[in-house]
C-alpha cells in the first residue's frame, strides 16, 4: 500500500490546505479514479478526476463550485457513485439553503455532475428544524439510467430514486411495526445493486422507549427486480454486538454483508430453496469503528474497517465454483381443462423469475391441435380447437420455461403438465401438474405500509 497526502487551494481562505472533511472516492468503468471532499468547514466542495495511470492528483479550485447553493454538510459520512458515463453523484446530509435565500435544516441533500459538465446540486427532503433530520448515514448506487439513494433518521427511513438524465426524485418513506415503534432512530445505510439493479440496503435501527431497548440489523429488499413491494430480513442474529453494516451482491447474485462494532463479522446468504444467513468470518479480539465494502469482478469480497487507528483489509475468496443465487424461473397455468366438441379452447402460461431475467417458453411436443404462442414478457398463450369427430379421452402436453441464465435441456427446467379432457358433454374436468424450481426463498416480510412517490 502507498499514500498520498491530498491538497487543495482555498481560494477562500487564499492558501493550501490540507484539512478535509467527509472524503469519497470512486472509479468508472473507464478506469478514471474522482475524489470529492468537503473542505475543512464542510462548506465547499472540491474534487480531482484522474486515470489510474496517472500519478498527480490535482484538484479543482474552490472558485468551480462556488455556484452551488450555500450548504454545510452535518453526519457521520456521505456517499458517492458513478454511472455508466462517467458522471459523479453525491449523497449526504446538510443545512441547505435554496433559491428563495430560505435555509433549511439537516436535510438530504444530492450533488451531481455530469463527466464534462457544472456540479449541480438538488435537496430530496428538506429538514424541519428541531423536529426532523432525513438523510442521515445515506448511501447511493447507480445502475443502468437510474441513481438510488437510502436515507436514514431519527424518525424515519427513506429510499429514492429517479432517472438520470432528466425527471423527480421518485421517494418511498418505508415504515413498519414489528418489536417497535414508527419512531425509531434508523443509522448506518448501505446501499447495494444486484447483477439486475434491484435494490437492497441494510440498515442499524435502534429503539428506547418505556425501559425497552431493541437493536436491529435490517436489510431491506424491493420484489419483481425494484418494480414491486418491500420487504424486510431482520434474521441476522446478535444485533447487539454489530454496527455499520456493509452490504454487496456480487455477479452470481450471492450478498455479502459485513459488520463492525465489538467485534468483526462478514455474513453471505446461502443459496439455497430457503435462504438463510452464514458466517463466514467473525474476529472475536478485534473490533471496528468504521467498514465498506467492494466485490470485484472475480466475486473476490474485499472488507476495509479501521481499528486503532489503522486501517485492514480483509480478503475473501470463494472456494471451488462459485455459487450461484440466480435462481431458474416458475410457471403457472391459467385456464379451463375440460373442453367439447369442436369448442375453441385457451389458456394462459405466466413465469416468475426472481432477477427478472428474460424467459423463454417453450414445449417439446404439443398435439396438432393445440397452438403455443410466447409473448416475449414471461407469458404464453395457448389456443386450440377441438374437432367433431376426434377421439373422445386426454389430450396430454407439457409446458417448460428457463431463463437465459440457465441455457441447455438438462431436466431442471420448471414445468406444468396439462392434461385436458375431452368428453360429448365438456364437463368433465382434467388436471394440471407442476414440477416448479425454488426461487429462494427466506425471511423476508413485507413491510405493513410505505407511503411511496412522496
Amino acid at each position: 500500500w502507498k499514500s498520498q497526502p491530498l491538497e487543495y487551494f482555498n481560494d477562500n481562505y487564499n492558501e493550501i490546505s490540507k484539512l478535509s472533511s467527509f472524503p469519497n472516492i470512486a472509479i468508472d468503468n473507464k478506469d478514471n479514479i474522482s475524489i470529492v471532499m468537503f473542505g475543512r468547514y464542510k462548506s465547499n466542495l472540491v474534487y480531482t478526476t484522474k486515470h489510474v495511470s496517472d500519478t498527480e492528483w490535482k484538484f479543482s479550485s474552490s472558485k468551480e463550485t462556488s455556484h452551488l447553493q450555500k450548504f454545510r454538510v452535518y453526519g457521520k459520512y456521505t456517499d458517492m457513485c458513478t454511472d455508466k458515463n462517467g458522471g459523479l453523484h453525491i449523497i449526504c446530509q446538510a443545512d441547505y439553503t435554496d433559491k428563495s435565500d430560505k435555509t433549511h435544516d439537516q436535510s438530504a441533500v444530492y450533488f451531481y455532475k455530469s463527466f464534462s459538465g457544472k456540479w449541480e446540486s438538488k435537496m430530496i427532503i428538506p429538514g424541519v428544524i428541531n423536529e426532523f433530520a432525513y438523510g442521515e448515514d445515506p448511501s447511493i448506487a447507480s445502475y443502468g439510467d437510474k441513481v438510488h439513494v437510502s436515507l436514514g433518521g431519527s424518525n424515519h427511513l427513506h429510499f429514492a430514486d429517479k432517472h438520470i438524465s432528466s425527471g423527480q426524485w421518485n421517494i418511498d418513506e418505508l415504515f413498519y411495526f414489528d418489536n417497535s415503534e414508527i419512531n425509531t432512530q434508523k443509522f448506518e445505510t448501505s446501499l447495494c445493486l444486484s447483477p439486475n439493479g434491484s435494490p437492497s440496503f441494510a440498515f442499524y435501527e435502534y429503539f428506547a422507549e418505556h425501559d425497552y431497548k431493541y437493536h436491529g440489523l435490517d436489510v431491506m429488499s424491493k420484489s419483481k427486480c425494484g418494480k414491486g413491494a418491500w420487504a424486510i430480513d431482520q434474521s441476522i442474529p446478535d444485533n447487539v454486538h454489530k454496527r455499520r453494516p456493509a452490504i454487496g451482491i456480487d455477479n452470481n447474485n450471492k450478498t455479502y454483508i459485513a459488520f463492525a462494532g465489538n467485534r468483526l463479522h462478514l455474513y453471505a446468504k446461502s443459496c439455497e430453496c430457503v435462504q438463510k444467513w452464514e458466517q463466514l468470518y467473525e474476529d472475536n479480539n478485534t473490533g471496528a469503528s468504521f467498514i465498506d465494502m467492494v466485490i470485484d469482478n472475480k466475486n473476490n469480497v474485499h472488507v476495509f474497517y479501521t481499528y486503532e487507528k489503522k486501517v485492514y483489509h480483509l480478503k475473501a475468496t470463494p472456494k471451488g465454483s462459485p455459487e450461484n443465487c440466480n435462481y431458474r424461473p416458475t410457471i403457472a397455468f391459467s385456464g379451463k381443462t375440460n373442453v367439447g366438441p369442436g369448442e375453441e379452447w385457451s389458456g394462459t402460461i405466466t413465469t416468475n423469475d426472481s432477477e427478472c431475467d428474460p424467459v423463454e417458453i417453450y414445449s417439446i411436443i404439443l398435439p396438432h391441435n393445440i397452438k403455443l404462442t410466447d409473448n416475449g414478457d414471461g407469458t404464453a398463450s395457448l389456443k386450440g380447437t377441438i374437432e367433431d369427430g376426434e377421439g373422445f379421452g386426454d389430450i396430454s402436453f407439457v409446458i417448460l420455461c428457463n431463463d437465459n441464465k440457465h441455457p441447455g435441456d438438462n431436466g431442471k427446467q420448471s414445468k406444468v403438465a396439462i392434461k385436458l379432457k375431452y368428453t360429448q358433454k365438456g364437463e368433465e374436468k382434467g388436471t394440471v401438474k407442476y414440477d416448479n424450481n425454488c426461487l429462494g426463498t427466506n425471511t423476508e416480510k413485507n413491510i405493513i405500509g410505505a407511503n411511496t412517490n412522496q
